[in-house]
């Protein structure tokens, strides 16, 4: 087996859970603290063979594909899996951000989840079931894609690994709760600087932030537009400071400032 429950965390935290999964704590500004931006290595991941390109790991089912675990580059824009698809590997994410998506009455997408260090994605391979969701690369990283009979061998060695599962559904359901309860409500203005936040806070420091206008729109629904106008008057102001569409510094003290402000007009 290449990738086994970890011996060393038996007598530890046997789960290694990923900080608060309630939900219910809202995203703390100016800043994250440091416990909550380098989450413990989900255990999962750590025996994985190591590629420099998904090319030279092909999907479980595939000619040439890896019985075991496999550590992948998440390119950006790259697609994960396609919603109705049943999947046959979950995927990790150790470093990037990954967003899930579902397709809107008017033809266009929403983005329901979004998924940073130590989040699982995919976990409806783990039922047999197709995917309600489609998930894509929004900021490059790195993730530990599992085939699922390596995940279902591991539960069968060792209940612990069930229970761990759990918890990652469970922080599934929180990060969509994020995007409802921090993008979706409030002042247009409030609700980039929030999303900004978040977003910065997932990535190692100085690392740019990869910023799509049409990702921005989904998760706060508004236009492109409107997110163009916004980000325009933040750089203005110099909230942020983007170089060819990266977004390079933050002022977070007064983004925090701005995340917190009720009485702003609407976009």
């Amino acid at each position: 087996m290449v990738c086994s429950w970890p011996v060393e965390h038996q007598a530890a935290d046997p789960l290694l859970a990923r900080g608060n999964l309630s939900g219910g704590t809202p995203i703390e500004v100016p800043g994250p603290s440091p416990s909550v931006r380098t989450p413990a290595r989900h255990p999962f991941c750590l025996m994985c063979d190591v590629v420099d390109h998904p090319d030279e790991a092909p999907e479980p089912g595939e000619p040439g594909a890896r019985s075991g675990s496999v550590r992948i580059p998440l390119l950006a824009g790259a697609r994960l899996f396609e919603a109705g698809t049943v999947g046959k590997a979950i995927y990790v994410v150790q470093s990037g951000i990954v967003k899930e998506t579902i397709p809107c009455p008017d033809n266009s997408v929403c983005i329901v989840r979004l998924v940073s260090k130590g989040g699982v994605v995919g976990l409806s391979a783990l039922l047999g079931e197709p995917h309600p969701h489609s998930a894509y690369v929004m900021h490059p990283g790195v993730a530990c894609r599992i085939p699922v009979p390596l995940i279902d061998e591991m539960r069968r060695d060792d209940p612990r690994v069930t229970e761990r599962i759990f918890r990652d559904w469970h922080q599934a359901i929180a990060d969509a709760d994020r995007i409802l309860g921090e993008f979706g409500k409030g002042p247009a203005r409030a609700r980039l600087a929030r999303l900004l936040l978040f977003l910065r806070s997932q990535l190692a420091p100085g690392e740019p932030l990869w910023l799509r206008r049409t990702d921005v729109a989904s998760l706060l629904a508004i236009t492109p537009v409107s997110v163009a106008r916004l980000l325009a008057e933040f750089k203005r102001e110099g909230l942020i400071d983007e170089e060819k569409r990266r977004c390079v510094d933050l002022d977070v003290e007064r983004l925090g400032e701005l995340a917190r402000c009720r009485n702003q007009p609407e976009a």
